[in-house]
């Protein structure tokens, strides 16, 4: 069965729910690094997102976690990992910009800077509530 998949127009990742995982040519160096040759002794991945100008998250069964993206992304991510806020990270999705991207964490709360003017109105009618699951985004916004 399929846990995540992944796309950023380019390039196709898909982790399976037995510790397996598939992409296709044209993955972030760094991401295709970090995969090729990993043992499957090593915690496998859980989640995963890709986005334009090399973007990508990845994290793994163990809680551990590596990212190419924007510096205020980092400095959330950090900030949850230390202290365990939220009870981490649900999802990630990439947007338009190198600095957009929405996070959404297992508690619901949500971190999205610079989001489409148009999610942003549907975040405001819902009252930010903090029950969300998974966002997702796309080049165009």
């Amino acid at each position: 069965d399929v846990v995540c998949i992944a796309t950023d127009g380019n390039a196709t990742i898909t982790i399976y729910e037995h510790a397996a995982w598939a992409w296709t040519p044209g993955l972030p160096t760094a991401l295709h690094n970090k995969l090729t040759g990993r043992q499957k002794t090593l915690p496998r991945p859980t989640i995963v997102a890709l986005g334009s100008e090399s973007r990508y998250y990845i994290a793994f069964a163990d809680g551990q976690a590596v990212w190419h993206g924007p510096g205020e992304m980092a400095s959330v991510l950090l900030d949850v990992a230390l202290t365990s806020l939220h009870g981490g990270v649900r999802s990630v999705a990439f947007g338009e910009g190198f600095d957009t991207f929405f996070l959404v964490f297992n508690d619901g709360w949500w971190h999205a800077p610079g989001m489409p003017a148009g999610l942003g109105r549907l975040m405001e009618s819902r009252k930010c509530r903090p029950d969300l699951k998974c966002v997702s985004l796309g080049p165009n916004g």
